[in-house]
């Protein structure tokens, strides 16, 4: 007779108990849990226990609690709560969602009719028109993590969950860039990642669309474009370097030329290639069925839907900014300078994300050297590190025929008197080496 794994007690769940665990990845694991009040059934996720002491995970997954808290659309899972600040293991609680996954329903089907994968592109382009709109890129957009609701009714729809590697948009150096120990792919499932995050480029809302372009792809197709690959490493390698072989291939029949042509924009190699925006490609995919899958007012209602608070997380306190200035270059050597600025002064990048990097740097002390029996015949004072942390705020505008980046220093809370020197001292320093005049 098998063997139930036992539960876990969450401190700070107060309001529900676990019932079973649902599943679990590499991240964490995933309960089913009820009120305590009759009636309401929630997901709780938390970190595996043997992660709780690996900084990438806790950052990741409180970035996780962020956006969803941030960010609702009814195409979303809804967040509820998430644990206390001093609550271990952290939790989130969020909708339960009654129905099966994509991947699942994959599974019972070779492939899709064109009207059928439409039914399910449009409400995942509704989904991300407003996430995109809203400055927030989903980055993990696999049939594993879209929920079918109301399977094979009028009322059938789609939820996206898992926001594991969701981040805002934005001016973003890959910390693979920044920290030599990190790589730039940072996570995601090797068949779905787009080239320019493979090759740590900038990455945009056109890389969540080469994502639904392998889905569209899988799902006409009955095949992701390189399933004949076992290695990830060489399926991301095809990602950048190979085309996807034609729909014939696969020997499927009923699908225009018109829509194959669409699905392999999706999966061009350069973002510029690709459908501009998750609108663009709804409407060009139901030009090219003949078939209306949304109605006209569709986006304009899932926007007004929509409920954002990401700009708001992103604003800066004047009374906490060091410095502020501009600088002339692209992404690229934005990236190659700061990463050499802050190793050449001893620092650590502790966070990257659009926007903002976030930094520790060593103010070097000489403090009174402890007595002991020793002391007369030693040093009168020894040294003593203080970490000071900074984040570097950087915003991409275009003067003319120039790149040109905003770059503001920021202490996270107001400065210290004792620390004002150094922290101006590092503005400096900076400004030098971005070759940036005062």
């Amino acid at each position: 007779m098998p063997t139930m794994t036992p539960l876990p007690k969450l401190a700070g769940l107060n309001e529900y108990n676990l019932v079973r665990l649902l599943g679990e990845g590499g991240m964490g694991k995933v309960y089913l849990a009820r009120s305590k009040r009759p009636g309401e059934t929630v997901v709780v996720k938390t970190i595996h226990e043997h992660l709780l002491t690996d900084a990438k995970t806790r950052q990741r997954f409180q970035q996780e609690t962020d956006l969803m808290r941030r960010f609702r659309h009814p195409n979303a899972v809804t967040f509820h709560q998430a644990s206390p600040a001093s609550v271990e293991p952290p939790f989130i609680v969020m909708e339960y969602v009654r129905g099966i996954t994509l991947d699942q329903m994959m599974q019972k089907h070779d492939r899709l009719s064109p009207v059928r994968a439409g039914q399910f592109l449009a409400p995942l382009c509704l989904f991300l028109q407003a996430a995109h709109d809203n400055g927030l890129l989903h980055r993990d957009l696999t049939p594993a993590n879209l929920i079918i609701v109301d399977e094979g009714t009028p009322r059938e729809t789609i939820k996206v969950m898992d926001f594991g590697l969701a981040r805002r948009i934005g001016f973003y150096i890959p910390s693979g860039q920044l920290d030599s120990a990190s790589s730039s792919i940072d996570g995601g499932t090797p068949d779905y990642i787009c080239p320019e995050q493979i090759e740590g480029r900038q990455v945009d809302h056109r890389g969540d669309l080469y994502s639904v372009g392998v889905l569209l792809y899988g799902l006409l197709t009955g095949h992701v474009p390189f399933e004949h690959l076992n290695d990830p490493h060489q399926i991301m390698l095809a990602n950048v370097h190979q085309p996807p072989p034609r729909f014939p291939h696969w020997h499927v029949t009923g699908v225009s030329s018109a829509l194959e042509q669409l699905v392999l924009s999706c999966l061009s190699k350069f973002p510029k290639d690709r459908p501009e925006s998750a609108r663009a490609l709804i409407e060009a995919y139901q030009l090219a069925l003949g078939h209306i899958l949304l109605d006209q007012d569709a986006f304009e209602s899932s926007r007004d839907n929509a409920i954002s608070m990401l700009q708001d997380h992103q604003r800066v306190d004047p009374r906490n900014i060091i410095d502020k200035f501009e600088a002339s270059m692209l992404e690229q050597t934005a990236a190659m300078k700061l990463r050499g600025f802050v190793d050449g002064v001893g620092g650590q990048v502790v966070e990257s994300e659009a926007g903002v990097i976030k930094v520790k740097l060593p103010r070097v002390q000489e403090v009174a050297a402890k007595k002991n029996m020793l002391s007369w015949f030693g040093p009168k004072t020894e040294q003593q590190i203080d970490w000071i942390a900074l984040e570097l705020h950087m915003a991409k505008k275009q003067a003319g025929t120039r790149s040109m980046v905003d770059i503001s220093v920021v202490h996270p809370q107001m400065l210290q008197a004792s620390r004002k020197p150094f922290c101006e001292q590092i503005c400096r320093e900076l400004r030098a080496y971005l070759m940036v005049g005062r």
